[in-house]
């Protein structure tokens, strides 16, 4: 059996029934100053009334030290003060408790139940990853687990493509996946290349006089515009027009390919109202494919550009079924340099440990 989802109500009913007054003697502390010392309190006038004397019997002493149970926080120890008895906790297990993961394994999804394909764009390029990159990685990571611990499938796209990339995932307690499709992979695209060839929006990309040279990568233009009308789709960028399609794009969209098709597919759903609430029960509720594109907002446009590009090359159901969840930008004041998300994440870091500090004082180091 599990020890159960650790928490301060617990603790502390588990403190007043050391106390022999499950009424309710100690109360959390929360006051600044108080915590730096204590962070619960079983106040003076309270332990007047319950022990002769006010003084507090060693054998409760002890049961108090020794608190345990299901969801009961450690005690590092208790000591009699003016103010009261003073209950400090082991603050740095404490805090891996209360901030980690529930120790209960999710449930797995049916064989025929929901499945959802999670793609998070900013790990295409692992090792430039930026603090707006941080945002839509940890929202896709919290959203997995959301869906996986209601039975929902889930497939984190991109593979990541090196293994050095890890180093800001391991700080984040990030576990993605690093797997490639392999020859499979190349199939996809070599069939998506064959699609664009027969696209009726793809043209060849002609060198204007006078015109700036084309990336050497670029296969050809495709143009959206045209397509968003003819189709009627709503709620695109209106400045989205002609896509220089790359071997990047295509890789991009066949990894996304290969990523549903090792999904359950049947009987498509009608797409809901375009809001972060609405996900879960959207993923819950198809039996199809789900692809949810988690981007920052700076990357919005170019993800839209994708999205039009692969409901133009494979207009099967699946690519009626994309959603795009985007996330505030993350803004650096003034830095003298580009900053990396692993030196920005090491920034906050050391910004909330000072905070810690001046809130708790020293008894934070370490913790």
């Amino acid at each position: 059996a599990g020890e159960g989802r650790p928490g301060l109500a617990a603790t502390l009913r588990a403190l007043n029934g050391a106390l022999g007054r499950p009424e309710g003697l100690c109360v959390k502390e929360s006051g600044a100053r108080n915590l730096r010392h204590r962070d619960f309190l079983a106040p003076r006038a309270a332990l007047n009334a319950a022990f002769p004397g006010g003084q507090v019997p060693a054998d409760i002493m002890s049961g108090v030290t020794s608190l345990g149970g299901p969801g009961v926080l450690e005690v590092r120890g208790c000591q009699e003060t003016p103010a009261g008895l003073a209950v400090q906790l082991r603050r740095p297990e404490a805090f891996r408790r209360l901030l980690g993961s529930p120790s209960v394994p999710s449930p797995s999804p049916p064989p025929s139940g929901p499945r959802v394909v999670l793609h998070c764009p900013a790990l295409r390029r692992p090792a430039a990853l930026r603090p707006r990159h941080l945002r839509p990685l940890l929202l896709a990571d919290h959203l997995a687990q959301l869906l996986r611990a209601q039975g929902v499938g889930v497939r984190l796209v991109p593979a990541l493509p090196e293994e050095g990339s890890r180093e800001v995932l391991r700080q984040l307690r990030i576990d993605w996946p690093s797997s490639s499709g392999g020859l499979a992979l190349l199939d996809a695209i070599s069939a998506l290349k064959q699609a664009l060839g027969r696209s009726p929006c793809a043209a060849a990309c002609e060198q204007a006089p006078g015109a700036a040279a084309l990336p050497e990568d670029v296969i050809c233009k495709v143009h959206l515009k045209s397509f968003v009308e003819e189709q009627g789709l709503v709620g695109y960028d209106p400045n989205l027009d002609v896509l220089l399609v790359t071997e990047e794009k295509l890789r991009s969209l066949a990894e996304l390919q290969q990523a549903v098709l090792q999904c359950t597919v049947s009987n498509p759903v009608a797409l809901p109202a375009f809001r972060f609430r609405d996900l879960i029960s959207f993923c819950q509720g198809s039996c199809c494919s789900s692809i949810v594109h988690v981007v920052s907002c700076e990357e919005e446009f170019q993800q839209q550009q994708l999205d039009l590009l692969w409901r133009i090359l494979d207009p099967g159901a699946h690519t009626a079924l994309q959603k795009h969840l985007v996330c505030g930008p993350v803004k650096v004041t003034n830095p003298s340099s580009p900053i990396g998300a692993d030196q920005y994440f090491q920034l906050r870091k050391h910004q909330m440990y000072e905070a810690s500090v001046m809130k708790y004082g020293e008894l934070a180091e370490g913790e």
